[in-house]
């Protein structure tokens, strides 16, 4: 038996291509963002980046979320993908109009602002907002297909595209702002034309008609989705709204770049997961849940290891790291490791929420996540004004720990076995 098993070539893979595709981007871009932005500036594009997160699932109705799983409904490949073109051109097309009504919005009404953001800077995020699902098309059928190799090449040329993008708008056109909100924009804009070029080629629907009902049962997959991705989003972004609100513009800066430095642990998480869920879904769906419990410890396990080693390499890392940050800048160091230590605690809640995702039984997460989005906007209230920057880092952990144990009770409930008058095989355990 291999030592190496290939879904840890692809869990290498997906990790190799986080950290040149992002961390990369990282270290490249926040010497140039630190020289070239004021504490402010910086403070807006990582409210910017709170729309990227919030803005693509209310746009396509968080579609893609049921593109993924729907790759596991049809063993037979043609009709799959069939089936996945016709949905793909449904996200596509949703997305790009519900863009197009707010842009017409935005006209009626030229004084729209979000705080401190100007209609410009809106502007900008919706559109990389409205090409973030169709992009996303691409990344999710080579991860079901696990390919890793085709989606390391994909996510890797729209980091190039958008990493040059944005070096050459701040350093040579001097675009300030606008530089990192246009070069987000053309990475996710490359990554969507590959999309929409994938529903065209691999994914083409000829001698396929639609199936009857097949948006109705996407959105109903997906709908309760929508208000956990929003709420998974306002976890991240609560505490900058609340540093926001209470004008500490500088330590929002601040915060914005401690976030950027615990990258890695962001993409142990992702890149784990990537490998990890096609895996833990197949072997459900092959081997019944003996199997699946067996397999969600490891997974568990898996988060703990890659993420906290994220941690450490991190820490590790951060006098090199002091070398390449402006010094007016310097003062965000203090607050990586605390940071850091509440994604390693949040990470264990993706383990957890692959046992409602595969039972279909997804009403339940957005419940546990709009609470713990409650948690976290309550305790900002009350931390921020006392505390500042750590009394919101100290929210969001908390808030981060909250779900996780008790989306952990509901994934133990889910991995039961089923009653003994029930005959338990494949066929029972397939949905």
């Amino acid at each position: 038996m291999a030592l190496i098993k290939p879904h840890h070539w692809n869990a290498a893979i997906y990790l190799g291509t986080s950290l040149l595709a992002k961390a990369a981007s990282t270290v490249l871009l926040i010497p140039l963002y630190t020289a070239r932005l004021t504490r402010t500036e910086y403070g807006d594009f990582g409210l910017c980046a709170t729309l990227y997160s919030i803005a693509p699932p209310l746009l396509s109705l968080a579609m893609t979320a049921a593109f993924g799983r729907f790759y596991f409904d049809d063993v037979n490949v043609e009709r799959r993908d069939a089936l996945l073109g016709h949905l793909g051109r449904r996200i596509a097309a949703i997305s790009l109009a519900c863009a197009i009504a707010i842009e017409l919005l935005l006209d009626v009404l030229p004084g729209v602002h979000l705080g401190d953001l100007l209609p410009r800077h809106l502007r900008m995020a919706l559109w990389t907002a409205a090409c973030t699902p169709i992009s996303d098309l691409g990344a999710l059928f080579w991860r079901q297909e696990q390919k890793a190799l085709r989606y390391a090449a994909l996510n890797l040329t729209q980091f190039v595209v958008s990493t040059s993008t944005t070096a050459y708008l701040l350093v040579v056109a001097k675009w300030g702002l606008m530089a990192p909100l246009t070069g987000v924009l053309a990475g996710q804009a490359t990554g969507a034309g590959y999309g929409l070029f994938l529903l065209l080629t691999r994914l083409s629907t000829r001698g396929f008609p639609a199936e009857s009902g097949l948006l109705a049962r996407a959105v109903r997959y997906s709908s309760p989705l929508i208000p956990h991705v929003i709420g998974n989003a306002l976890l991240v972004g609560a505490d900058r709204w609340a540093l926001e609100y209470y004008g500490l513009k500088e330590e929002l800066g601040l915060y914005t770049l401690a976030t950027q430095l615990t990258l890695p642990i962001v993409l142990m998480q992702g890149a784990w997961t990537e490998a990890a869920a096609p895996r833990f879904m197949a072997t459900w769906r092959d081997q019944g849940t003996a199997a699946a419990r067996h397999q969600l410890v490891r997974v568990v396990g898996g988060y703990i290891l890659t993420c906290g080693g994220g941690l450490v390499a991190l820490m590790l890392g951060m006098p090199i790291l002091r070398l390449f940050i402006n010094p007016k800048f310097q003062t965000a160091f203090p607050l990586v490791p605390w940071i850091g230590l509440g994604l390693v605690v949040g990470s264990i809640f993706s383990a957890f929420v692959f046992t409602l995702e595969y039972r279909k039984r997804t009403a339940l997460i957005p419940l546990l996540t709009l609470g713990s989005v409650g948690v976290n906007i309550g305790l900002n209230f009350v931390l921020v004004p006392r505390f500042g920057v750590y009394g919101a880092i100290a929210g969001t952990g908390i808030a981060y720990t909250v779900r996780a144990l008790v989306l952990g009770v509901a994934a133990a409930r889910n991995l039961r076995d089923p009653p003994a008058t029930v005959p338990q095989n494949v066929q029972q355990e397939h949905v």
